[in-house]
C-alpha cells in the first residue's frame, strides 16, 4: 500500500485522499455494535439544526448526514421557516429572530436526551462524528462541553480544515476559537439557567464560559477529529459581524463573574481581543 498523497498532483487531492483514511475500516465497523455496548452508558443526544439563512437544500444536506451516523441521534428539533422535504422522522419549528431563547424553551419542554448538539443548516457531519461524541460523553464522566475540529464545504469538495488545539483560558478569552458546533450537557445547561439570549450568536460560548466558572476547565473537551463540514465556513462565522461584537462582551461578562478588572481592546484585528 502507497502512503497517503504519494500519486497525489495536488493539494486538494491528497487532503480528500487523507480524509478518506480517516473513515473507520470494515473491520471496525462489525466492531462497533460490541464496542458501543461495553461502554458505560449509551448518551442520548438530541441534534438541533438551526437555518438562519434559509438556504435551499441546506437543511437536507445537514439531515442527509446524520441519516449516515454510526451513531444515531436520539432526536433531531430543524429550527426553519422553510419547508424540507426529508425522510428523516425530524420536528420542525419555525425560527423566531431570538433563538437563543427558543432553544431554552424547547430543552425546558423536552426530558429526552442527555445532550444537544447544536449545528448550522449545511452543516455536513462525518459519519463518525455522534460516535465520537458519545464516546467521550460516555466515557468521560463530568463532562459538560464538547467541540471538535472542523472544514469547509465549498463548490461540492471538503476544504479549508481548521485543527483546533485542546481548551485553552486564555486563547479562548482572545476569541471563540472553539467554533460554533457545540454540544452541551443538557442537565448542566438547564442548571446554569441556559443560554443568556442577550449575547444572540456567542450565547453558547457564554454559557461555556458558565460552566468553567462553576466547574473548572475540566469540563470542556476537545475531540481532535474533523467532526464537520460547513458551507459557513470557520472563517467566515467569525467574521460575522454580531460575531465581532459579542466576543468582548461574553469575554468582559466573564471577567466581571470572576471579579477580575480589566479593560478591553483590540490590536489590528478587531475580532481579537486584547485583555488589560
Amino acid at each position: 500500500l502507497g502512503r497517503i498523497g504519494s500519486d497525489c498532483d495536488s493539494y486538494e487531492q491528497l487532503y480528500q485522499q487523507w480524509l478518506a483514511g480517516r473513515q473507520l475500516n470494515p473491520a471496525q465497523r462489525r466492531q462497533l455494535p460490541r464496542t458501543i455496548q461495553s461502554w458505560p452508558r449509551q448518551p442520548r443526544i438530541k441534534v438541533l439544526v438551526i437555518d438562519a439563512d434559509g438556504r435551499e437544500q441546506a437543511v437536507p444536506h445537514t439531515l442527509d448526514s446524520l441519516n449516515q451516523q454510526l451513531y444515531g441521534a436520539q432526536a433531531c428539533i430543524v429550527l426553519s421557516n422553510m419547508e424540507s422535504d426529508v425522510s428523516l422522522p425530524v420536528t420542525h419549528v419555525a425560527l423566531e429572530s431570538d433563538w437563543p431563547r427558543q432553544l431554552n424553551q424547547l430543552l425546558k419542554a423536552g426530558h429526552d436526551a442527555d445532550w444537544v448538539y447544536l449545528l448550522r443548516a449545511g452543516d455536513r457531519l462525518s459519519e463518525s462524528a455522534l460516535l465520537l461524541l458519545a464516546e467521550r460523553i460516555a466515557v468521560l464522566p463530568g463532562l459538560m462541553c464538547v467541540y471538535g475540529d472542523e472544514g469547509a464545504w465549498v463548490d461540492g469538495l471538503a476544504c479549508e480544515p481548521v485543527f483546533k488545539p485542546d481548551f485553552n483560558i486564555d486563547l479562548m478569552r482572545s476569541y471563540p476559537y472553539v467554533g460554533r458546533a457545540l454540544a452541551f450537557d443538557c442537565n448542566a445547561l438547564n442548571a446554569l439557567g441556559g443560554l443568556d439570549p442577550s449575547f444572540g450568536e456567542l450565547a453558547p460560548h457564554d454559557l461555556l464560559w458558565r460552566m468553567v466558572e462553576a466547574h473548572g476547565p475540566q469540563v470542556i473537551e476537545h475531540i481532535a477529529e474533523l467532526q464537520m463540514q460547513s458551507e459557513l465556513s470557520f472563517a467566515q462565522w467569525l467574521s460575522q459581524e454580531q460575531v465581532i461584537r459579542q466576543s468582548p462582551r461574553i469575554v468582559s461578562a466573564h471577567l466581571d463573574r470572576m471579579g477580575v478588572a480589566h479593560c478591553m481592546g483590540h490590536d489590528t484585528l478587531p475580532l481579537l481581543n486584547r485583555v488589560e
